[in-house]
C-alpha cells in the first residue's frame, strides 16, 4: 500500500517511519524521500511490495511553504544550530519581491554542509561534526513557483511559497536570495505541501492516509495472464501477445494488484521485481 504521511517539525523523518511501520503493523516499510528534523509536512510511504516501486513515482516536483529571518546565517542555513547575527542593512518587501524574481532564473545551488549529500559515500553532515571541510559541487536544479507570501518588516522575517525540483534545498535557495539583496538569512520553519500531485491538504501530523496506485505512478500495465505464472515465477522473460512500445511496465494481476514491475523490449516482457505471493 502507498500512504500519505504529516511528519511532525523536530522529528528524525527515519524515526518517525519506523514508528509508522508498527501502526500499519507490518516490517517491511519505505519512503519516496525524507525531511530535514526542522521540517514538517508530506512524505509518501509505501509497504511491503510497494517499497520497490517507490523509485518509479512521480515526485520529481515537490512544493513547501517556508520561512526565513534575514541577517542571521550559520552552517545549517537553519535554526536548529545557534544562529550568528550578521550586521546587514534592512531589506524591504520590495527587495525581495525583487530578488525573488531573480531566483527564479537559478539553475543551480551549492547543498549545505548540514546536508544528507554523499561525498565519496559519506553524508556532508558528517563530516561537518567532525569540523572535515569537503568541497560541495553545484547541483542542478528548477524553480517553477517562487511567491512570497508575507513579509515583516520589524522582525526581518518572510513566508514563500516555492515550487521546485527533487533534490533543491530550500534553506540554500533562500539564502541564495537574499545574497541578491546584500543579505543573508536563516530558515526558521519549513513545510512541504505537495509531491508531485499528492497534496498533504488537511492531514493531522503523524496521520497516515491511504493513496490510490495510479495516483502515483504513471506506466503501461500488462494483464497477467494464467499462461504466465510459471514464467513469471521463475522470473523468466514473457513473449506477448499484444503490440507493445520498448518501456518500463507493470504486470496486474486478477485483484487489480501489481504483480511485477519490468521493462518490454521487442515485445518481450523481462521481470526486474516481482511478488510471488501476487501471481494469482
Amino acid at each position: 500500500m502507498f500512504y500519505k504521511f504529516h511528519k511532525q517539525s523536530g522529528t528524525f523523518a527515519n524515526n518517525s517511519v519506523r514508528k509508522l511501520s508498527k501502526s500499519l503493523n507490518t516490517k517491511k516499510i519505505g519512503h519516496s524521500g525524507i525531511l530535514d528534523p526542522l521540517a514538517s509536512g508530506l512524505m509518501i510511504v509505501a509497504t511491503d511490495f510497494e517499497t520497490k516501486l517507490l523509485e518509479f513515482i512521480d515526485n520529481k516536483n515537490k512544493t513547501y511553504i517556508a520561512t526565513c529571518l534575514f541577517g542571521y546565517t550559520n552552517d545549517s542555513l537553519d535554526t536548529d544550530l545557534p544562529l550568528i547575527q550578521i550586521d546587514t542593512p534592512k531589506i524591504t518587501k520590495e527587495m525581495f519581491e525583487e530578488a525573488i524574481q531573480k531566483a527564479k532564473a537559478f539553475k543551480t545551488q551549492i547543498p549545505p554542509i548540514y546536508s544528507a549529500k554523499k561525498i565519496d559515500g559519506k553524508k556532508a553532515y558528517e563530516y561537518a561534526r567532525n569540523n572535515e571541510k569537503v568541497e560541495l559541487r553545484p547541483q542542478q536544479i528548477e524553480v517553477y513557483k517562487y511567491q512570497l507570501l508575507n513579509f515583516d518588516y520589524s522582525k526581518q522575517e518572510a513566508k514563500v511559497l516555492i515550487e521546485v525540483s527533487e533534490g533543491t534545498y530550500i534553506r540554500t535557495l533562500l539564502n541564495d536570495t537574499a545574497k541578491l539583496v546584500n543579505s543573508c538569512c536563516v530558515m526558521s520553519s519549513l513545510v512541504r505541501t505537495k509531491i508531485g500531485e499528492i497534496e498533504l491538504d488537511n492531514l493531522s501530523e503523524n496521520q497516515t492516509q491511504k493513496i490510490d496506485f495510479w495516483d502515483l505512478i504513471s506506466m503501461p500495465t500488462i494483464k497477467l495472464m494464467p499462461d504466465m505464472f510459471i514464467k513469471l515465477s521463475n522470473g523468466n522473460p514473457i513473449q506477448l501477445n499484444t503490440k507493445m512500445p520498448n518501456t518500463k511496465a507493470l504486470m496486474i494481476n486478477s485483484l487489480g494488484l501489481v504483480a511485477s514491475v519490468g521493462e518490454i523490449k521487442e515485445n518481450i516482457f523481462y521481470p526486474k521485481k516481482t511478488a510471488l505471493e501476487r501471481i494469482l
